[in-house]
């Protein structure tokens, strides 16, 4: 492998989740955006890899370690220039714990995190989405009426449901794992 450093050859503008890669270094594997248009829902396109993850998650599958991989390369090339043989060789990863490792990082860059508390920031921020206020800039004095018509519209769900959802999954998750 090239000697050159993670940095040097991290493209502009490249976020996301960091990851040690066999190289024992750190490495960022992009975080997808998500916007519905004609060609796909996500940039870089990982579309038909989210569409076997979830039919694997929800069935309780095993998610294929191919899969993995292929996401893990996308993922890492939209925030690197690397060749294929350098990509392959960072992504190596023992069948196991390293194979795990890699596959929950690849998942959380595509889903989330599992564990991540929610509250009301993250509520404010899914109903003005939703809404399409993506992009508005909505003043503080005017947050609360915004959001109170979004509510009385029944486009959007009240904070305490949202919260209380969230914290019923957690729960629900918590007590499957003692089980």
């Amino acid at each position: 492998m090239c000697d050159a450093t993670e940095h040097e050859r991290r493209k502009p503008g490249a976020r996301g989740r960091l990851v040690q890669l066999s190289d024992g270094r750190p490495w960022l594997l992009a975080e997808p955006a998500f916007r519905p248009t004609s060609t796909g829902l996500t940039t870089p396109n990982v579309d038909p890899a989210i569409e076997r993850f979830h039919e694997q998650i929800v069935l309780g599958d095993d998610v294929s370690l191919a899969d993995v991989l292929d996401v893990a390369r996308s993922l890492l090339v939209a925030n690197y220039d690397l060749t294929d043989v350098e990509v392959a060789e960072l992504l190596e990863v023992e069948p196991g714990t390293e194979a795990e490792a890699l596959a929950k990082v690849v998942l959380e860059s595509l889903f989330g995190p599992d564990q991540r508390v929610r509250g009301y920031v993250d509520w404010v921020r899914a109903s003005l989405l939703a809404n399409g206020l993506g992009l508005a800039e909505i003043p503080a004095s005017s947050l609360n009426d915004v959001l109170t018509i979004l509510i009385a519209t029944n486009r959007t769900v009240p904070p305490s449901q949202f919260v209380d959802a969230c914290r019923a999954a957690r729960d629900r998750e918590s007590l499957e794992r003692l089980i």
